[in-house]
């Protein structure tokens, strides 16, 4: 999508993605008063310790990828929970 906007071919919407690379073409814009997309896991049932042990890796993932980021193109809902 970057390279057809930074070609002139219209405009794109998306989300923010932490440590995005963007085209030297264009540039990102919040968007205020767009609802923010939310991620989440779910199992059936008590975590199993492998499951639990997956979410704890999902959640420093995010940690480590949020670390520097611009805080005005981070999300409200960004925090690690």
């Amino acid at each position: 999508m970057q390279t057809c906007v930074a070609s002139g071919y219209g405009i794109g919407v998306s989300v923010g993605v932490p440590k995005a690379k963007y085209h030297p073409g264009v540039r990102p814009l919040p968007l205020p008063g767009l609802p923010m997309p939310s991620f989440g896991a779910m199992w059936s049932g008590k975590a199993s310790p492998v499951v639990a042990a997956f979410v704890e890796v999902l959640k420093e993932a995010v940690r480590e990828l949020m670390q520097g980021e611009d805080q005005d193109l981070l999300l409200p809902a960004s925090k690690v929970r």
